[in-house]
């Protein structure tokens, strides 16, 4: 992947997220890095972000020193704060990213969340840290999946002029999918009885 230092010399809007899980976040940014005419690149503030046990320890830092880990954060985003238009983020109820989202506040520098999931069957336990109670978005723009999410973050105090409703770019590849089998054809090979 191309360097942050070569990404902000290229023209147009430049933005960063910061690498957290491939198969979630970091996946939903390629996405939308894919299909974006903005420059969209990682700031390594972590290594082996994908390790869970690396997680791990830089969740229970971040919770136990609120303060260092912020000001660890800051030390990342002070020299990019007037190169770049904005950070990603792909969830900000965990500690980790939602202290980036406040030194970004501290900063002047806009932080917009792209939540990567989906509500969950029980509402309630949607987009909710159980160690804080954090559950509202503390980005200054959340681009979400709809009128669902939406609704949810609005009733938890979220500014409704804040949110928009932008689909999933989780979901975008399947719009145009086609069954490679037909009902029959499945059946068939499944060795299932077909229904009438």
């Amino acid at each position: 992947s191309e360097s942050l230092a070569a990404t902000l010399e290229k023209p147009g809007p430049h933005f960063v997220f910061v690498p957290w899980i491939a198969g979630h976040g970091d996946a939903l940014m390629k996405k939308v890095a894919a299909h974006s005419d903005a420059n969209l690149t990682s700031l390594e503030i972590f290594l082996d972000s994908n390790n869970r046990e690396t997680r791990m320890a830089i969740s229970d830092f971040a919770r136990g020193n609120p303060d260092s880990y912020r000001r660890l954060v800051l030390q990342h985003l002070i020299p990019l704060a007037r190169k770049i238009d904005g950070v990603l983020l792909s969830f900000d109820w965990h500690p980790v990213m939602r202290e980036i989202a406040m030194a970004c506040r501290q900063l002047g520098v806009p932080c917009i969340l792209i939540p990567h999931e989906s509500v969950f069957m029980d509402e309630n336990k949607y987009y909710c840290d159980i160690h804080t109670g954090v559950d509202v978005p503390n980005c200054d723009l959340v681009l979400g999946w709809g009128k669902l999410q939406e609704r949810i973050f609005i009733e938890r105090g979220f500014a409704p002029d804040r949110f928009f409703s932008v689909g999933s770019p989780k979901l975008d590849a399947v719009v145009t999918y086609r069954p490679q089998l037909d009902y029959g054809a499945f059946c068939n090979v499944m060795g299932l009885e077909q229904s009438q």
